[in-house]
Parts: structure tokens; C-alpha cells; sequence
């Protein structure tokens, strides 16, 4: 139970940052970009919940998915942060988000 929990406290954090970045506004030639890199981010939220319903169910397969998707989710958002200049939000190098996929 005490993983299950961690995960809905991180869900809880991650759904408050986020109604918090939706919160401010900005330069309009960017909301295209922010508003794809915040449902990008809710996504992975919504697959971080998917992942505590998991250990609820001793549901390994649905964990596994969840955390691929979410994954696979949270590495675009980074790549988006870290190009746009949000390096305290992202784990991606900026100078390597311009880098072409090998």
C-alpha cells in the first residue's frame, strides 16, 4: 500500500504544478507549443494513476504499460521543455534537444 500512496501524492503534486502552469499565460506565438507540452504532461500524469491502480490489482502487465506510455509521454514533454529553455523542468540537455535522433 505505501507504494500505491507515494504514487498518488506524486499524481497530487503533479496535478497541482499543473493547474498552476495552466494558470499563467503565454506570449501567444508559444500556446500551440505549451499547450501541447502541458496535455503531453497530463497524459503522463494520467499514466502515473494507471500505474498505482496497477499495484492496487497486482496488475504487472498494466504497470508495465503505463510505464512505457508514460515513458514515452514524459520524454517528449522533456525534449519540448528543454528546447523551449525550461532546463529546472526537464532532465534533457538543452544543446541536445536540437540534436537529430541518431
Amino acid at each position: 500500500m505505501a507504494v500505491e500512496q507515494a504514487i498518488d501524492e506524486g499524481v497530487a503534486i503533479q496535478r497541482r504544478a499543473l493547474a498552476d502552469l495552466r494558470d499563467l499565460e503565454p506570449p501567444q506565438r508559444d500556446v500551440p507549443g505549451i499547450e501541447n507540452w502541458l496535455e503531453l504532461t497530463a497524459d503522463a500524469v494520467d499514466q502515473m494513476e494507471l500505474i498505482a491502480e496497477g499495484v492496487a490489482n497486482g496488475d504487472r502487465e498494466a504497470i508495465a504499460i503505463a510505464i512505457e506510455e508514460g515513458g514515452a509521454l514524459v520524454s517528449d514533454a522533456e525534449e519540448f521543455a528543454a528546447a523551449y529553455g525550461l532546463t529546472e523542468c526537464s532532465t534533457v540537455d538543452p544543446d541536445e534537444a536540437d540534436q537529430p535522433a541518431p
